[in-house]
């Protein structure tokens, strides 16, 4: 699956959820656009984990943190846009046994799905953490 896409505006995206973090560079933004940091905040702790009883427990800050694009004002400066959330609460071990059971609602059940031949314009392979990197673009 490519990481990047876009022309003009030119959107690259990495890591996965149990690596060390995830993350975008955006290029293309022009110089002076506004970027409400508290708002892109406040949508973060809307899919936060640990916030419902239907989600993981576990507590993830999901904090963006812009490493460079910005001025001290907080507007596009020009230069790519990256950003970054660190992953600090993995714990990779409790998935142990379920590895190999795809789980409805992730993108290793479209996965699986796929890898069965069965086709969906519904079945998109990303994850959920990747919601954030997106969002970051709009």
């Amino acid at each position: 699956m490519p990481s990047s896409f876009g022309n003009t505006l030119r959107v690259t995206v990495f890591g996965q959820s149990h690596s060390a973090g995830v993350g975008c560079v955006v290029e293309g933004l022009p110089s002076g656009i506004a970027v409400d940091q508290e708002r892109v905040a406040g949508f973060m702790a809307r899919r936060a984990p640990g916030n419902a009883p239907w989600t993981t427990p576990r507590k993830e800050k999901d904090a963006v943190r812009i490493l460079s694009g910005l001025n001290p004002d907080g507007r596009t400066c020009g230069a790519p846009l990256a950003a970054v959330i660190e992953n600090t609460n993995t714990r990779s071990q409790d998935y142990g046994n379920i590895m190999g059971v795809p789980r409805p609602g992730h993108a290793d059940f479209a996965a699986w799905l796929m890898e069965q031949g069965i086709e969906s314009i519904s079945l998109n392979p990303d994850t959920v953490v990747d919601t954030w990197r997106r969002l970051a673009v709009k």
